[in-house]
């Protein structure tokens, strides 16, 4: 867990090589650019918090590949778009059956 790190950049796509990782919390760190699309290929993944950074441009569709994500907050950054959903073929978050806790900012079009 990292939180209120003042970091700087954007989060690295090289994310995904952390296959085993269950945890990831990024609370107010300081991350700007695009939430890595690889994100979606952490497959153990339970608890997803990116909450009060600077991320901006669209949720990546891929998190919807994340079946055992029980929660995702994704607030308070400065994401824009619409909210991710499956078309078949795509992933999207209406396919996160699990997620018992999900947050994201109020800007984005459903």
């Amino acid at each position: 867990m990292l939180s209120s790190m003042n970091l700087t950049g954007e989060l690295s796509g090289d994310i995904s090589s952390l296959s085993e990782l269950q945890t990831l919390i990024l609370v107010c760190c300081g991350f700007t650019g695009l939430t890595p699309d690889t994100i979606g290929s952490l497959q153990q993944l339970v608890f997803l918090s990116l909450n009060s950074n600077n991320f901006s441009g669209p949720i990546p569709p891929s998190i919807g590949n994340l079946s055992k994500l029980c929660w995702l907050d994704l607030a308070d950054n400065k994401l824009s778009g619409t909210i991710p959903v499956s078309n078949g073929i795509t992933p999207g978050l209406d396919m996160l059956v699990h997620t018992k806790h999900l947050y994201i900012p109020n800007s984005l079009d459903v």
